[in-house]
């Protein structure tokens, strides 16, 4: 991711992360980047669907079924690491959408900065409560 991030520069750039869930963990085990037909703009990135299924795919088949979507990345030149309305919505599309399984999706936002900072957030929709939360990232 780091190194996506730092070939876009100013832009937005994007992806995929790909693993399963263990009991209340979720364990990202890949990270796709945008795939070759990506668009990058300062403020948004379009990502490569076509690449993004394909890889989904062959992840998937290699695994043996275990690994599969979670959701996606990217960064904020910016440096901010909260969800922006558009987030949010790509969020809720992704939860809503009958073809993604997932009902919590999760959204890793990244920043340019030196060093990067990295938050993870997971789409939860409840009743009087915002409807995602912080999660807990570990690195090893």
């Amino acid at each position: 991711m780091v190194h996506e991030a730092h070939q876009a520069g100013s832009n937005e750039t994007g992806g995929l992360l790909v693993g399963y869930a263990e009991m209340a963990a979720v364990v990202v085990t890949r990270v796709v980047g945008p795939g070759p037909q990506a668009t990058h703009t300062p403020h948004s990135f379009q990502p490569d669907y076509a690449f993004h299924e394909s890889m989904l795919e062959e992840i998937h088949a290699e695994s043996g079924g275990v690994e599969g979507y979670l959701g996606d990345w990217h960064t904020h030149p910016d440096g901010s690491l909260h969800l922006s309305r558009k987030d949010l919505a790509v969020l809720r599309q992704i939860a809503q959408h009958p073809d993604s399984g997932l009902a919590h999706p999760l959204m890793l936002i990244l920043t340019t900065q030196d060093p990067p900072e990295a938050a993870v957030w997971r789409y939860r929709k409840r009743l009087w409560r915002p409807p995602v939360e912080a999660c807990e990232i570990i690195i090893e």
